[in-house]
């Protein structure tokens, strides 16, 4: 037995699958290119309106031979309605004068418009005919793809292999249910042809497959035996064409079809509508200059295989530049696997390139020249990243409708920049060659959902929202900053300094010309508002004094909250241990194991009852002030509240402090500075894990070293570091090195804003080797604490 396959199969795969006309075009372009030509020629000819066309038909169906007034007054209107200059429009008037019969006025009809698309590239022979057009599936593109060479290229031509299917001609349903197709290679003598009347498939049959018989033939005598290339004539349009349809697929798809930011192949289409040439458009490149960021990344291998994101920011509007570069556990975590480098290899390499716009600077007055103009621009080729495989374009990635790197409401949830598709120009670069996973859907509508297509959106994601938009809203940050970088003290000094002149500018006008000393009015108008801006620059003093306590407020409030955080888990934990110690126990096991399975809650409890106890002088009553505090005893305490989970994770905990038993007294409130320690605890937890689970670390340590000579403690782990390029990065608010859900990015800013507070810093120690490129330790620097 073996399965039966009906004939309109083939429509379900055709006309049914392909999802609009530009996507048919498409394929057919991409053979065209598969099979060596320089150039195809894609032409839409329309001699009669095609409303003409389905009434005439419509009224043929109805009868087997029309009345001689009635098939003369047909005959006239089709005359009339014909387009004389279209291409053969007098061949096909000539043949309506012959007055045809029914029957050939209807196959007339049927082949009045229709779409050529012709190449020149290497020909198909009977036997290709018979044996690779007319085998649906053919693996005939993915066999000289597996013999082309490491860069995706063929040995011969020099070309990537665009096809991998073999589905892509039947395409041509799509567009029409007639296909003729005319074709030969070099040194043959005749042109071969297939016709093809795809209604033989419709569903309105139940015949099968290998019961329609569709047999290629040798054509017509060549004129040049070295002649080769393919035509394909596709007739009895499905839909309604005109030059206002083409220029719209011209410019929404066809431009963007093969790669706009290159040069490569952009000749190789020639499109037109009858004898009129419709050009596809190009990305004019004044766009990219008035870009306010660009960005560059790509995914590399090194010698040794290992897998590396990279990249560079260039924020132009300030002129400030910035790299990055993201390797080993942390490129691990970003796409969530456990065998991350296997995936990262399967996934192969590619590039990106984004050049983002701030639109509310794309004006005259913020030095664009021709703003309107640029703005359309953007609009036009705005929407996201658009993916090119080999320098043709993959569906519909960056297209108007399509949001596939979940760009806009992101950038709706985020504060900062909004940074969405329609401020977004840019593309993803792949290969057929390195990206062999990357295969599109059946369909043509995206890449096939897998794992190595998920890793590819979530580095993506990473650099545009942990790396392009962090570095914005820096330099914003920044920015603003330096404008309000002046004291209060010195903006009072600068309004006293303004008032006092104007009051003796106003004393000389008044000397000068005695007569203003009549206008008092106006001279009390002037001391009125020399008062006023006094007035408002006090009040403004003060709502500066109460946003700073709010700010102290939101410190505390936000610490607690990580706290709980931390908290709730170990609860969470200890309770489900504890459910599962009582449901491990029997009736008839009861009495022996009571002790045993006490013993294990006692000890449980009493670890979420040591826990608990953090909190007390982490609220706002043990936050507000300063005691004399014993940092050492509390270093011991913090330390000794998390030996469980330290002994849960297999982490060695490693003191070094050469007066153990000596009190080190500071200025602090105690609650902040626990709070600091355990956010350099959690952050060290957190990646020792994910170093154990990824890369296998066989022996997890923290080390904590105490310098009491120099009032230091330098707190660090052997995990996969923090990127020399984040050293200041993971201090600002927001920022985090952990992948999208799992850090908040407040715990290293609020734990510097506590340090600040008390006088003391913290900050990433640089390594001893200047070659190092991640580090290790954090210090809490307390010589100025107070």
């Amino acid at each position: 037995m073996h399965f039966k396959v009906t004939a309109r199969t083939i429509l379900q795969l055709g006309s049914e699958l392909i999802s609009s006309d530009a996507i048919a075009f498409y394929e057919l372009i991409k053979n065209a290119f598969d099979a060596g030509s320089r150039k195809v020629e894609v032409r839409v000819v329309i001699r009669l309106p095609q409303s003409i066309v389905t009434d005439a038909l419509s009224t043929l169906a109805t009868v087997s031979e029309l009345p001689p007034a009635a098939k003369a007054q047909l005959l006239q209107r089709l005359m009339q309605s014909l387009d004389i200059e279209a291409p053969e429009a007098l061949d096909f008037k000539q043949a309506l004068e012959r007055k045809p019969s029914t029957v050939e006025l209807v196959d007339l009809l049927k082949q009045a418009n229709y779409i050529l698309v012709k190449d020149q590239g290497e020909g198909m022979s009977l036997y290709d005919l018979e044996e690779i057009y007319l085998t649906i599936g053919t693996r005939n593109r993915r066999k000289q793809r597996d013999h082309t060479g490491t860069d995706g290229s063929s040995n011969d031509t020099l070309r990537p292999i665009l096809g991998e299917k073999g589905l892509g001609r039947l395409s041509v349903m799509r567009l029409g249910e007639g296909l003729v197709v005319e074709t030969t290679r070099a040194e043959e003598r005749y042109y071969n042809l297939l016709e093809i009347d795809w209604t033989a498939f419709s569903h309105d049959s139940d015949a099968l497959l290998e019961s329609i018989n569709v047999e290629p033939r040798q054509g017509r005598l060549k004129d040049k035996p070295s002649t080769q290339g393919t035509s394909i004539r596709i007739y009895d349009l499905r839909a309604t064409w005109s030059k206002d349809k083409v220029e719209e697929i011209s410019r929404e798809q066809l431009s963007r079809f093969i790669d706009p930011f290159g040069r490569t192949n952009r000749d190789f289409i020639t499109l037109w509508f009858n004898r009129q040439p419709v050009i596809p458009i190009g990305i004019d490149k004044i766009l990219f200059s008035n870009a306010h960021a660009f960005v560059k990344s790509e995914l590399v291998f090194d010698s040794a295989g290992i897998p590396s994101l990279i990249g560079e920011i260039h924020y132009k509007t300030y002129d400030r530049h910035k790299t990055f570069a993201l390797t080993g556990t942390h490129l691990a975590t970003v796409i969530k696997a456990d065998n991350a480098t296997e995936l990262l290899h399967s996934l192969g390499p590619f590039s990106a390139e984004l050049h983002w716009y701030n639109r509310q600077l794309l004006t005259k007055s913020a030095g664009v020249i021709d703003a309107k103009y640029i703005k359309e621009l953007v609009a036009t080729w705005g929407g996201g990243l658009m993916v090119y495989r080999d320098g043709f374009r993959v569906n519909p990635y960056g297209g108007p409708n399509d949001d596939w790197l979940n760009l806009d409401p992101t950038a709706l949830a985020s504060p900062g920049y909004k940074l969405n598709r329609r401020q977004v120009v840019g593309k993803v670069d792949i290969t057929s060659r390195g990206n062999p996973a990357l295969l599109d859907q059946t369909n043509r509508e995206g890449l096939r959902d897998n794992a190595e297509k998920q890793a590819l959106v979530a580095l993506l994601q990473y650099f545009i929202w942990k790396e392009l938009k962090l570095f914005l809203d820096a330099i914003k940050e920044d920015e603003q900053a330096n404008l309000a970088a002046l004291s209060l003290g010195e903006i009072e000094k600068r309004i006293y300094l303004g008032q006092h002149r104007v009051r003796e500018a106003l004393k000389y006008l008044t000397n000068t010309y005695p007569a203003l000393q009549e206008e008092t009015e106006v001279i009390a108008t002037i001391e009125d508002v020399l008062a006023e801006s006094a007035a408002l620059f006090k009040s403004a003093k003060a709502s500066a004094q109460v946003l700073e306590e709010r700010l102290s407020t939101t410190i505390n409030l936000a610490g607690l909250g990580l706290m709980i955080d931390v908290i709730a888990h170990e609860l969470n934990r200890a309770t489900q241990h504890a459910i599962q110690t009582i449901n491990g126990m029997t009736s008839q096991e009861l009495p022996q194991r009571t002790a045993s399975s006490m013993s294990t809650l006692r000890a449980q409890l009493k670890t979420l009852q040591t826990r608990l106890k953090v909190l007390d002088p982490l609220g706002p009553s043990g936050r507000q002030h300063k005691t004399l505090v014993d940092l050492n005893k509390l270093l011991k305490e913090t330390f000794q509240h998390h030996q469980a989970q330290f002994e849960r994770h297999h982490i060695q905990l490693v003191v070094e402090d050469e007066a153990d038993q000596q009190e080190w007294k500071i200025q602090a409130v105690p609650g902040m500075i626990i709070q600091v320690l355990e956010n350099l605890i959690s952050n060290a937890v957190y990646w020792l894990k994910q170093e154990q689970i990824i890369n296998k670390l066989p022996n997890a340590q923290i080390s904590v070293k105490i310098d009491r000579s120099r009032k230091l403690i330098l707190f660090s782990d052997n995990g996969p570091g923090i990127p020399v390029t984040k050293k200041e990065d993971v201090f600002r608010p927001f920022v985090s090195t952990k992948p999208p859900g799992e850090g908040k990015g407040l715990g290293l800013y609020i734990s510097r804003e506590i340090a600040q507070y008390h006088g003391a810093a913290l900050y990433l120690q640089e390594e001893a080797s200047p070659t190092d490129t991640v580090l290790h330790t954090f210090v809490l620097d307390l010589q100025n604490a107070q």
